[in-house]
């Protein structure tokens, strides 16, 4: 039997694979906008990352390694937790293991947080 907080992390690990796998379909489109739209707007806001080097970064990376396929997706989400300096309650890890344009596997690390408007937002700024 399924308790409402189960269901609740269901739901909000399936709305972030979503938005994961949408952030990479868009830098595989070279959809820089798109990208820049999934950044934390705190960070937006704060002026700690902007657009032009964001898309510069992305498109110079997309450059090296082309697109990616993601191989898989580990996420440990955490909800309902106290206020952090991050402004969110909800946060959550992922570990994206992917394969560039030359078949080459590389792993990422990510933090995402959901926003007051209930998004799932990347604090990841660039791809290294």
């Amino acid at each position: 039997m399924s308790t409402q907080s189960d269901t609740e992390r269901q739901r909000q690990t399936r709305r972030l694979r979503l938005r994961i796998r949408g952030f990479y379909q868009h830098f595989n489109d070279n959809d820089w906008k798109a990208c820049f739209a999934t950044v934390d707007p705190k960070l937006r806001s704060e002026r700690k990352v902007e657009y032009p080097c964001y898309s510069d970064s992305l498109s110079a990376f997309f450059q090296n390694h082309g697109p990616i396929t993601i191989l898989s997706l580990e996420l440990s989400l955490h909800l309902d937790m106290p206020d952090n300096n991050f402004g969110c309650k909800d946060f959550a890890y992922g570990v994206v293991s992917w394969e560039d344009g030359k078949h080459r596997p590389h792993v990422f690390k990510e933090r995402w947080v959901r926003a007051p408007d209930g998004k799932w937002y990347t604090r990841m700024i660039g791809l290294v």
